[in-house]
């Protein structure tokens, strides 16, 4: 790969900037940091087009959205050699001026990638909801019941190791109506009911 400086008027930028697309190999790259040179300060000066390139890379930051969106989610089978469509420069000039529809369909991808979004965060909730209920399956009372006119209920974990026949032991003997029960044990946690 080859570098090369090309520097050319204001007037006749349009036309070199359209003679360096037709020749097409040549990638163009940001030189504002040479103006920090006292040398090139007195030869050259930025065009103040800083605030029209930025928006066209917040275009194409959305666009490639979009593109990411669509590549996430298309099921259908992409084909061997990629190939791109030709454009000619009077071609890319219509684009540019009419891209309208182009930027209307690719706010309606960002949208439903957003309620994608917003879908699977709520799946992801529910999943987690139903794993943590799936070791209270054989608990007889409702969930949400913590207390009725004549006690409380209490519900929780404890590890494992516990000694849950000294526990039992303990708590008949201190109280005089209690009710102790283990609803379920995986290889962590033993959940467990008091009332």
């Amino acid at each position: 790969m080859q570098k090369v400086a090309v520097i050319g008027l204001d007037t006749e930028k349009e036309k070199l900037m359209s003679a360096l697309s037709d020749f097409g190999a040549v990638e163009l790259t940001e030189q504002s940091h040479k103006l920090d040179d006292d040398e090139w300060k007195i030869l050259a000066n930025l065009d103040g087009n800083q605030e029209c390139a930025a928006k066209l890379d917040q275009k194409l930051a959305k666009a490639q959205q979009a593109l990411d969106i669509i590549e996430r989610y298309d099921k259908s089978k992409s084909p061997l050699f990629n190939t791109r469509r030709r454009m000619d420069f009077e071609g890319f000039k219509a684009l540019r001026c009419d891209n309208t529809q182009a930027e209307e369909i690719i706010e309606k991808f960002l949208d439903k990638g957003e309620q994608i979004h917003s879908l699977n965060e709520k799946v992801n909730k529910l999943e987690i909801d139903i794993l943590s209920l799936l070791p209270w399956v054989g608990y007889d009372l409702p969930m949400a019941l913590a207390e009725t006119k004549d006690c409380i209920i209490h519900k929780g974990v404890l590890p494992l190791e516990c000694d849950i026949e000294s526990l039992t032991k303990y708590l008949e003997e201190d109280f005089e109506q209690v009710v102790f029960k283990v609803v379920n044990k995986d290889k962590e946690l033993q959940y467990v009911a008091l009332m």
